[in-house]
């Protein structure tokens, strides 16, 4: 298998990946509509992750502050049991080899624990949480804080 890690400027297929009915049931807040959402691909930095040219993964990649990105992984769904693992490595070494960031970090909603323990996988470390700031089916959510530094990547 080759993984191969590409920036995409292509507003329709992140859109494609981002508002198929499975994904958007668990990345959208309350109240978004996915026939208003329109992804900024230049301003933030939208990975596509291939395998003999199927697109497999999306993640963005959001600029925090000089030294600090924000991470959101979007795994196509058929494709996370066999791929989930190979695409969050792919984008830490992207980030380490493209970017001069410090840090990243992740805000993963307490009810996605697969996605928290996914993260934690990848070697971040839980840093904090952010009290009821996710609305989700009308309840409001605790956000946990992830982050991983530069130096923890490269392991």
């Amino acid at each position: 298998m080759t993984l191969n890690v590409k920036r995409t400027y292509d507003p329709q297929t992140v859109r494609e990946v981002m508002t198929h009915p499975a994904m958007w049931e668990t990345v959208a807040e309350d109240g978004q509509d996915p026939g208003e959402y329109t992804p900024d691909t230049v301003g933030d930095c939208w990975l596509a992750m291939r395998v003999e040219g199927e697109l497999i993964a999306l993640y963005a990649l959001d600029a925090i502050n000089a030294v600090t990105l924000e991470i959101h992984a979007q795994v196509v769904p058929k494709h996370r049991k066999q791929y989930s693992g190979a695409t969050g490595k792919a984008a830490l070494q992207w980030i380490l080899d493209n970017t001069d960031a410090m840090k990243v970090i992740a805000w993963v909603p307490e009810i996605y624990p697969n996605v928290r323990d996914f993260t934690v996988s990848q070697g971040f470390q839980i840093e904090g949480v952010n009290r009821k700031s996710y609305l989700k089916h009308g309840k409001l959510h605790d956000l946990t804080l992830l982050g991983i530094t530069r130096d923890e990547i490269h392991g």
